[in-house]
């Protein structure tokens, strides 16, 4: 599913019309990005969570040339299902 298609799914459960679901689910994008910039984690509840996460540096063997190679460390985000997600998806 791409975002067209969930605005339209939406859209089509709420009766809200494309635009104003399309604004309310860019208004949580940028929210979401803006919290996660911050360090902050965002929950919710019936999804998971959305956490900032900071990846240790580390070497590592470059797969091409076999040569052990030093990785930075790296910014990222990590999503993590809730159990509820979990068990409805299973």
């Amino acid at each position: 599913m791409n975002k067209g298609e969930l605005v339209a799914e939406v859209q089509a459960r709420v009766g809200l019309p494309k635009s104003q679901v399309l604004q309310v689910l860019n208004t949580f994008c940028e929210v979401t990005t803006e919290r996660l910039q911050a360090g902050e984690e965002v929950s919710l509840p019936p999804l998971g969570k959305f956490q900032y996460v900071m990846r240790s540096a580390r070497r590592q063997r470059n797969p091409q040339t076999g040569e052990m190679i030093d990785v930075p460390e790296k910014a990222t985000v990590r999503f993590r299902p809730s159990g509820a997600l979990k068990g409805r998806v299973n």
